[in-house]
């Protein structure tokens, strides 16, 4: 392997790595949310109740504190991915977009945390505004933590087939379907933190047939229904790429194997009324099966090889623009 090799191979591990530390992160932060955490700072931000570390803090201090201080080692760790990604890669490299674009989605991140501190819209709010911007919350998440592996995925060397535009089209599409989906499970995992469902919920308990019941319960039945039905269009997509040569065979596979987890699972979190445990459970593997669709996006991108014979993935940019 050359040095340009070897560095380039350090900054992959290096993305990786920050990819799982995001995930983490984002983790940590639905615990704050199951936990009833999210006014442990009490609406100061980004300080905790006025001051930087707080004295004598409280366990929903602690969590919160706690929640906000990894996320910005975070920030630090994608601003040191982004540094060594500029340093070591030519002018034009794709790496250099994805890292861009990482700061921007970490950028709105803190600053969607921002508004949901600052306007109350955590702990026992059931507004409806809280319910949109937490949807917006879990997509910018899913575009972080896709961004970030970019960057890895654009330092890996060209596969060898060609380009397939099509199945790059039917990727992003699956990739749209499942942003829905996950905006949607938010939405439905803040109503199952603010209304708990019955051990061993019927559909009557998830469609409450009382009018005065809160449109966080009227709606519950919505995301496993969509989350059925377009898992059909994404298992279809994976299983395609399962059919083609590696490393998008691989892609596919992965793809597939995570959707059928993702389903047995979700079905489980609700015969268990969705404890927070089982809540967590599911968001990590929604970040998992996401990160096989940012594979195989990758994989289905034009094999351009930038210098150092490192590919710069020009379709998917063209595809997204």
């Amino acid at each position: 392997m050359t040095p340009s090799g070897e560095r380039f191979s350090g900054l992959r591990k290096f993305a990786a790595l920050v990819t799982l530390y995001t995930i983490g992160v984002i983790l940590f932060g639905a615990w704050v949310r199951v936990t009833g955490s999210g006014a442990g700072c009490g609406e100061h931000w980004p300080s905790c109740h006025g001051e930087v570390i707080p004295r004598a803090p409280n366990v929903k201090t602690l969590i919160e504190f706690t929640h906000r201080l990894t996320s910005g080692i975070d920030g630090l760790f994608i601003l040191g991915l982004a540094i060594a990604v500029f340093r070591l890669t030519p002018i034009g490299h794709r790496a250099r977009t994805w890292a861009v674009r990482a700061g921007v989605f970490l950028i709105i991140e803190a600053l969607i945390g921002a508004v949901l501190v600052k306007f109350g819209l955590v702990a026992d709010d059931t507004s409806k505004v809280r319910v949109l911007v937490v949807a917006i919350h879990l997509v910018n998440t899913l575009l972080l933590v896709g961004s970030i592996a970019m960057v890895g995925l654009a330092l890996a060397p060209a596969p060898a087939e060609a380009a397939d535009r099509r199945g790059l089209r039917n990727t992003l599409l699956a990739g749209l379907v499942y942003m829905v989906i996950c905006a949607m499970g938010a939405v439905t995992a803040l109503g199952d933190t603010l209304f708990p469902i019955i051990f061993g919920a019927s559909v009557e308990h998830l469609v409450p047939s009382e009018a005065s019941a809160h449109f966080l319960e009227r709606v519950r039945l919505i995301h496993p229904v969509v989350a059925v039905v377009g898992s059909l269009w994404i298992l279809h997509v994976g299983g395609a790429a399962a059919a083609a040569p590696a490393p998008t065979r691989n892609a596919g596979r992965l793809l597939v194997a995570g959707i059928l987890l993702q389903t047995v699972i979700g079905v489980a979190n609700i015969w268990l009324s969705a404890p927070g445990w089982m809540q967590l459970v599911h968001l990590a593997t929604a970040n998992f099966v996401w990160l096989a669709l940012v594979w195989l996006a990758a994989c289905y991108s034009a094999p351009a090889v930038a210098e150092g014979g490192h590919p710069n993935f020009r379709a998917i940019d063209d595809e997204i623009a």
